[in-house]
């Protein structure tokens, strides 16, 4: 975990990690496992670089794109919205929200 590190955000704010939880859910019609740093951020962002490195190959278009993870074939698609891509994840039962975990 990176908890107590501090980054800076999108707009040049200072962003501190509070700690590590792993997510479960459902992205499109499969199932996810993200390990996720938390810090007080309303969006979450996702890097590109950790989801290449964690086995999926990555597509961006002018509309909208995705993630396919190499070994299963599962595509995880991404929406364009104001210039962001976005994947929704709804969690499954028994997530409990951000919290620490060392």
């Amino acid at each position: 975990p990176r908890y107590g590190t501090v980054n800076k955000g999108i707009e040049g704010s200072t962003v501190t990690n509070v700690g590590e939880k792993k997510l479960r859910g459902d992205v499109g019609s499969h199932t996810a496992r993200i390990t996720a740093q938390v810090c007080d951020v309303t969006k979450p962002l996702y890097s590109v670089a950790q989801a290449v490195k964690a086995g999926f190959d990555v597509s961006l278009g002018e509309d909208g794109g995705g993630m396919r993870h190499r070994k299963t074939g599962r595509w995880y698609p991404f929406t364009k919205r104001n210039g962001m891509y976005e994947m929704t994840m709804s969690l499954n039962p028994g997530f409990t929200g951000q919290g620490y975990s060392a």
